[in-house]
């Protein structure tokens, strides 16, 4: 490093011109050599010392280092979950054979995973690789609405195919990597619309269900106890016997726990005014609730009932394997030195055809979201007990009691001010 020391001197007005001329020819040949130079004070010399770190660079180069940073998607995850689970879909369907035996078309519930899988790809590729951002960016087109549109049609998309793919006796219950997978599916579609709309802050799941302590688990068991009506009822056209009487009585059930969620969540948002939250009478109804859904779990899932399975028992002959599926039949024996010829029905032999549905998971879903609204009535009514006082409190300011709190906290924020300025 090169430096230039100049004495101190005594400073008068020729002192001053001199330094002033020999400052300005130093920088004028330092500008030349394109060696910039600064001037630095240090006790007994005035250094002019060359700065190795700066040049000056070309209008290019200039360009170059103006470049933004690169801004990638922040929902980047759930476009992988996303992109994951509809691969897994759309392999575990592949490998179904075309006339399997199961409700519905084959190719339109393959469809399902290969739209939203290659979607979420191509999003994925065009926020990695940059390629035609300058012409279209996803995540800002249309002021960054493009997105809320895609992702509410994604989810809207997988509410057809949750509701195809898992009728009952759909083709979800002859692979459970497809069962789990579309509500998988789902599920990431709401996370991510969820992200967005958050980001956006036009709506978010927790501010619609943040009005209360229990306003979430009624939203749950509201949605679960439409799940449980709907598919009682296509048992209930499906089967005989003994097994459509549990199928209506699954219809009662899930019927009135829907009615009685919904109504609660309308109590919730102000709409319905019979009663408030927290209060006594949201308490009997989780405990009416629990014991309704106790009775669903005892009389759906037990041995060879309607929900006892997720996949359902289907027509198999618990005597001989290969039988198969049989409907509408008699089965003959020769029995006897004479081979007398006895028959029988084939449902001597034949356990009942009870096809997959969702009932199994939705009734305990109802069960356990009736117990959680139990448990959390108690912050709920905590919280009602803590928002009464701070009214209560705010009234008594108002009437003008408790002055002296008042002035002390005024003198607490004089004493705060005084302590900043000083």
């Amino acid at each position: 490093m090169t430096h230039i020391n100049v004495p101190r001197r005594a400073r008068n007005e020729n002192h001053d011109k001199l330094t002033f001329a020999l400052d300005h020819g130093i920088i004028r040949v330092a500008a030349l050599l394109n060696q910039p130079f600064q001037v630095s004070t240090v006790h007994s010399s005035e250094r002019y010392t060359r700065i190795p770190q700066t040049k000056i660079m070309a209008p290019k180069e200039e360009e170059k280092q103006a470049v933004k940073p690169r801004e990638y998607n922040p929902r980047y995850k759930g476009y992988i979950l996303i992109m994951l689970s509809s691969l897994i879909n759309l392999s575990a369907i592949s490998n179904i054979e075309v006339d399997g035996p199961f409700d519905g078309f084959w190719g339109f519930c393959l469809s399902f995973g290969c739209l939203t899988f290659a979607a979420s790809v191509l999003i994925m590729f065009l926020d990695r690789t940059q390629c035609c951002h300058a012409t279209f960016n996803y995540t800002k087109a249309f002021d960054g609405k493009f997105e809320g549109y895609m992702l509410l049609a994604f989810t809207l998309w997988w509410v057809v195919g949750v509701f195809y793919c898992t009728q009952v006796n759909g083709i979800a219950y002859t692979a459970l990597n497809i069962y789990f997978s579309a509500w998988m599916s789902l599920v990431s579609c709401i996370y991510t619309l969820n992200k967005w709309s958050a980001a956006k802050d036009i709506l978010s799941i927790a501010e619609l269900t943040g009005v209360s302590a229990t306003l979430k688990s009624w939203y749950v068991l509201f949605i679960s106890s439409a799940i449980v009506t709907g598919t009682s009822v296509d048992l209930f056209t499906r089967l005989t016997g003994s097994e459509q009487g549990n199928a209506a009585l699954g219809f009662a059930i899930g019927i009135a726990s829907t009615i009685l969620s919904f109504g609660f969540i309308l109590v919730h948002y102000k709409f319905l005014q019979f009663c408030t939250e927290g209060g006594w009478i949201e308490l009997c109804s989780s405990f009416l609730l629990i014991l309704m859904w106790i009775v669903a779990v005892a009389v759906l899932t037990q041995n060879e009932g309607i929900a006892a399975t997720m996949v359902g028992t289907g027509c198999q002959s618990r005597a001989f394997s290969f039988i198969g599926a049989i409907s509408n039949c008699t089965i003959s024996f020769a029995v006897g030195q004479n081979d007398q010829i006895v028959s029988y029905a084939c449902e001597d032999f034949v356990g009942a055809d009870i096809p997959g549905s969702n009932l199994y998971l939705t009734v305990w879903l109802c069960l356990g979201t009736s117990l959680s609204i139990t448990f959390r009535w108690k912050a709920a009514q905590a919280l009602q007990f803590a928002q009464a006082q701070n009214q209560r409190m705010s009234r008594t300011n108002m009437d003008g009691v408790e002055v002296d709190a008042g002035l002390e906290d005024d003198d607490d924020l004089e004493d705060f001010e005084d302590a900043i300025y000083e």
